[in-house]
């Protein structure tokens, strides 16, 4: 078993909640509520209604939200459908460097098992945590030839990131989710960038949810007993052997181990105040919506999730977040912003 993955896999399934009560916590808090918007917005877009209505022909079953809609179903299928509407419309963030998308994987595939499995809103965050980790130090691993031979980054790192994010969330061992992410590995060389033809944009965003799906059902099939090979990803003929190229490193899945989380804000995000409530401006804006209503749907956010530092930099401009009438949304945008915040509650997080 190499000891990059394994070390990797020890110190993430070993996080505890105190990691979550300063700057960590907060960033994740963020990235959640982030791709929350990125995801109700992607959820309207043709890509997130075809595989919602996929989804709902089949009958699936289960207790996590599908975006855009008042139904529950599996974990699996939600995170697909989910992490494709998140990926949508290029709105969700990004880790330079590592050339991934963390938030439209990791967020649907932990979301969609805390509701799940009953989790608590601290397992949430701490899986949330883990998988930025794990998408960002494996994105550095991999290096940059391997994306210009072709493959998605998102697609090929994002599968191992989502397994260790749900198999955070779930408390599953050291030993189970190293063998789910060896399940996972058998669909992580699948994001190839033919999408760049001109006629797959489409696919492009379904990296993301493919990913998502994959972590999630990883780890149930771990659950139930299905093994895979235990160093999926640095070992004999694993992830970085096969997909990465000459300026693959496999030390970078452990430098600085502990000491620096890739959810962190990087210096230019931290530069720009409300950075993740740009998202939710678009999904208003597009509708027409006016200013005063964005900012007090904003600050309705801000508040479930207990964020009062956002809350004044959603106000900071002196406009004065107002009450809106109910006649300035159609029916389709009220019932999304339910959604979301029912979304938060079952998540754990107070509601005021």
């Amino acid at each position: 078993m190499s000891n990059h993955s394994a070390r990797l896999v020890e110190h993430l399934a070993a996080l505890k909640p105190t990691l979550l009560d300063g700057a960590i916590g907060a960033s994740a808090t963020m990235a959640l509520l982030d791709t929350l918007g990125c995801g109700l917005y992607g959820a309207n877009q043709q890509w997130g209604r075809i595989l919602r209505a996929q989804i709902l022909h089949e009958g699936s079953r289960g207790m996590a939200t599908l975006f855009g809609e008042n139904v529950t179903v599996a974990p699996s299928r939600a995170a697909l459908a989910n992490g494709t509407a998140s990926h949508g419309f290029e709105l969700d963030d990004i880790i330079q460097g590592a050339l991934v998308h963390p938030g439209a994987v990791v967020i649907p595939a932990a979301l969609a098992v805390a509701e799940q499995s009953g989790a608590s809103g601290e397992r949430l965050l701490l899986g949330i945590v883990a998988g930025y980790e794990v998408i960002a130090r494996l994105g550095w691993a991999l290096g940059a030839e391997h994306n210009t031979r072709g493959y998605h980054t998102t697609g090929v790192a994002g599968p191992i990131a989502a397994t260790v994010a749900a198999g955070i969330v779930l408390g599953l061992s050291m030993e189970i989710i190293l063998s789910a992410i060896g399940i996972a590995c058998s669909s992580a060389g699948g994001g190839i960038k033919a999408f760049t033809q001109g006629t797959g944009g489409m696919v492009k965003r379904m990296h993301a949810g493919r990913a998502a799906e994959t972590g999630v059902l990883a780890c149930e099939l771990a659950q139930r007993g299905f093994t895979g090979p235990m160093a999926g990803v640095d070992g004999r003929f694993g992830l970085l052997e096969v997909i990465g190229g000459a300026d693959s490193c496999v030390e970078a899945l452990t430098n600085n181990l502990g000491h620096e989380y890739a959810n962190l804000p990087t210096v230019a995000e931290a530069a720009l105040p409300g950075y993740a409530m740009i998202t939710w401006y678009g999904l208003f804006a597009a509708a027409a919506t006016p200013r005063a209503v964005i900012f007090k749907l904003h600050a309705d956010v801000a508040r479930a999730l207990k964020m009062p530092d956002l809350i004044e930099r959603l106000t900071r401009d002196g406009s004065e977040p107002v009450a809106s009438e109910p006649a300035v949304f159609d029916a389709h945008v009220r019932a999304e912003i339910e959604n979301a915040r029912r979304i938060v509650k079952t998540s754990g997080m107070q509601l005021d």
